[in-house]
């Protein structure tokens, strides 16, 4: 009776505290799938391109692994297991390096090699989705089977290369965030359009962009994602929203003679399925374009940049027919809410389906099957001109529009690690002999900095190993 009661014991204790650590998916229970691919209690015959997404809840907030036990006979076979809180736009983009991995040939499609992936922060009161996505760099196109998919609280609950899933904040609001400094992926952001030779390449500080011309000449401009390099992210609003970042324009890599380099938009989802409102680089003049049709739009200019700068940005818009619409844009250091460079008072901003004057209909509906709503796109939208280069850093995108929003998305003008150039007194810049760099690491110049040396444009350089913010 003893040995019994231990049984017993063991069971009710220690098998639910195994369970709260691990959360396995059930295969066949997906919510949607796509590509070749075949699923009952495993997952196989898969080719490249196929995906299967599937819902899932932790028991309990931290930072968790997926995994993926797994056989291929095919070399060239990977693996990509990402996750998302929104189910349309974890289906829509292409899977990230960081999270994607090469997988072993071991010659048997049975074969239970075990692959992880994330680490993703969780919270126990959300519902996620969780994609494993099949790629085959080589011919055969085949890739392999899944024998089982979950996910695993990690041992390391405080790690530097987290991936945050869910972006709501605690104040109730949602603020998608992309900053240089993070880790690898660039999370909760994706890839939206980039055919190589363009690329959107995460850099130690920044996130650079490029477009090649040639590329598309030789596609005859016939396809989209030739026209430049962009992310986007899960924001959707039906009403209000605002943007805050940095950019900047690197000397012999970003033209200053061109036109209609569009760098940052609103994207109007729906009936239309473009854009609302942008802001756009006419040569030195930043420009924003708005409208409330799918027509010519209206224009105003914000303001005239430097290059080999970094220059802030703040967007504010509201959604509106029949002049119930508005934007506001703040671009420079020194950024003051109630004096923004661009307002422009009452207009009809935004076009679709409405549930009434200041309100998209953004709900699927019998009465309304093509819902609409606001998003957002940052990168370079180009046609023309030649090949460019945009540097993005401190990305934020917010939902709605809660209290201290202008606050919340401002730019970090001197983030850890960067000085004003007026706040130098007390770390003796007077003193620094090296060399100027920028953040590229090409040469400025040689020898000493002073406080009061004029002698640099406006930027972010490198002085003896230290970020120095010129202003």
């Amino acid at each position: 009776m003893k040995r019994i009661s231990f049984i017993i014991y063991y069971l009710l204790f220690i098998i639910p505290f195994a369970t709260a650590q691990t959360v396995k998916v059930k295969l066949s229970d997906y919510v949607v799938k796509n590509g070749t691919i075949t699923i009952d209690s495993s997952i196989g015959s898969t080719k490249n391109g196929a995906y299967a997404v599937y819902e899932v809840t932790v028991p309990e907030s931290g930072v968790y692994d997926a995994y993926a036990l797994f056989g291929t006979a095919k070399s060239g076979s990977s693996l990509a297991v990402d996750m998302d809180v929104d189910l349309t736009s974890l289906q829509t983009r292409d899977p990230e390096k960081p999270l994607t991995k090469a997988t072993t040939n071991s010659n048997d499609y049975n074969a239970r090699n075990r692959y992880n992936f994330g680490p993703f922060r969780l919270r126990a009161d959300s519902t996620y989705y969780l994609r494993i996505y099949f790629i085959q760099s080589n011919s055969s196109n085949w890739v392999g089977n899944v024998h089982e998919l979950g996910l695993k609280k990690s041992t390391k609950q405080e790690q530097s290369d987290v991936v945050e899933v869910d972006v709501e904040q605690e104040g109730g609001y949602r603020l998608y965030t992309l900053d240089g400094s993070t880790p690898s992926t660039i999370y909760p952001f994706w890839r939206g359009w980039a055919w190589e030779p363009n690329y959107i390449e995460k850099k130690e500080d920044y996130i650079e962009f490029y477009y090649n011309q040639a590329a598309l000449d030789a596609d005859n401009n016939s396809h989209r994602q030739r026209r430049g390099a962009e992310v986007t992210c899960g924001f959707s609003t039906n009403s209000e929203g605002w943007y805050g970042f940095r950019f900047y324009l690197p000397e012999g890599q970003f033209p200053q003679d061109v036109s209609g380099s569009i760098f940052c938009q609103i994207f109007n989802g729906g009936p239309g399925n473009t854009w609302a409102g942008h802001l756009s680089l006419n040569k030195n003049k930043v420009v924003l374009s708005h409208r409330k049709a799918s027509v010519s739009p209206t224009t105003r200019t914000v303001g005239t940049v430097e290059w080999n700068t970094w220059i802030p940005v703040v967007v504010y818009f509201k959604a509106g027919r029949n002049n119930k619409g508005r934007i506001r844009v703040w671009i420079g250091d020194e950024m003051v809410e109630s004096r923004p460079k661009v307002d422009t008072g009452n207009i009809g901003f935004g076009f679709g389906t409405w549930i009434d004057d200041e309100h998209m209909n953004n709900v699927l509906s019998d009465d309304n099957p093509t819902p609409t709503s606001l998003g957002c796109k940052f990168g370079l939208y180009v046609s023309s001109g030649g090949d460019r280069t945009i540097r993005f850093d401190d990305i934020k995108v917010l939902e709605g529009n809660p209290e201290g929003a202008f606050d919340i998305v401002k730019p970090t003008v001197t983030a850890d690690g960067i000085y004003g150039i007026g706040q130098l007194d007390n770390l003796q810049i007077d003193h620094w002999t090296g060399a100027v760099y920028d953040l590229s690491g090409r040469k400025i110049r040689d020898g000493r900095l002073g406080i009061r040396d004029r002698s640099l444009k406006k930027g972010i350089y490198i002085i003896d190993d230290k970020k120095v913010l010129i202003r």
